[in-house]
């Protein structure tokens, strides 16, 4: 674990809390469960170097360690949040994509779940993709067989610095 930074201990999270709305709540718990995948994706790479490794390796070791105390912490802070949407008399709504999906929902919630205001950002693409919430999104573009992204979003802002830069070349 890094010694310039500690985790914020689970009442100053709990304290956080309060100020957000149900539907950024939510999206804490979206964003928690992405972590909490990726650590466990390392760790089972980790793992698998660790077994092909002559004598194992000691600091994959303490890695994985590391990083199973951190999925406990955000397995808590999880619990910390049902919490909050419960004390403020909502009914928890499991989003963890298990259910099976039809047409009003592509991040799994049932139709008990419609009433749910979620964050004004994209949740999902077309079929063929999922995206985060509260994420920037963007596309592949090809233009003279050169692959860019483009952003999705609603454009504000932006249009003076492309303009500007279109005079110095190619905007990324």
């Amino acid at each position: 674990m890094s010694s310039e930074s500690l985790p914020i201990t689970s009442t100053a999270f709990a304290a956080a809390l309060k100020d957000l709305t149900i539907p950024l709540l939510y999206a804490k718990v979206f964003e928690l469960r992405n972590s909490i995948s990726h650590l466990e994706r390392s760790n089972t790479e980790l793992k698998q170097y660790i077994e092909i490794s002559p004598g194992g390796d000691e600091i994959c070791q303490e890695a994985i360690s590391e990083n199973e105390e951190v999925i406990k912490r955000m397995l808590d802070r999880i619990d910390l949040v049902k919490a909050e949407v419960e004390a403020r008399g909502q009914e928890w709504i499991e989003l963890n994509g298990t259910d099976k999906l039809d047409e009003t929902s592509e991040i799994g919630l049932g139709p008990e779940a419609e009433d749910i205001e979620l964050p004004d950002a994209p949740i999902t693409g077309s079929d063929n993709e999922r995206l985060q919430v509260g994420q920037p999104q963007t596309r592949s573009v090809e233009s003279n067989g050169a692959s860019q992204q483009e952003s999705m979003g609603p454009r504000s802002g932006g249009n003076e610095r492309q303009q500007e830069d279109e005079s110095e070349g190619v905007y990324l």
